[in-house]
């Protein structure tokens, strides 16, 4: 997609960026987090939790964009 074309979102965009971003942590902690490596390094282990913990606040984020599409007034 070219950076000059306006890109229109609608409700199901949002629901996919939440949907997306859940399977995101889901995946990074069943196969990051429990990894050996993560368990025995403290420092791998931090990071991987926060990189968690941020991609968790994008699906926060984009739940309630989705379900502020979904009242009549704010589209």
């Amino acid at each position: 997609m070219s950076k000059k074309e306006k890109i229109i979102l609608d409700q199901f965009h949002y629901h996919e960026m939440c949907d997306r971003s859940y399977l995101m942590v889901n995946t990074i902690e069943e196969q990051l987090l429990e990894h050996s490596v993560a368990i025995k390094n403290k420092k791998i282990r931090k990071l991987i939790k926060k990189a968690s913990k941020h991609i968790a606040e994008v699906s926060q984020i984009a739940g309630a964009l989705e379900f502020k599409m979904d009242k009549p007034n704010n589209k």
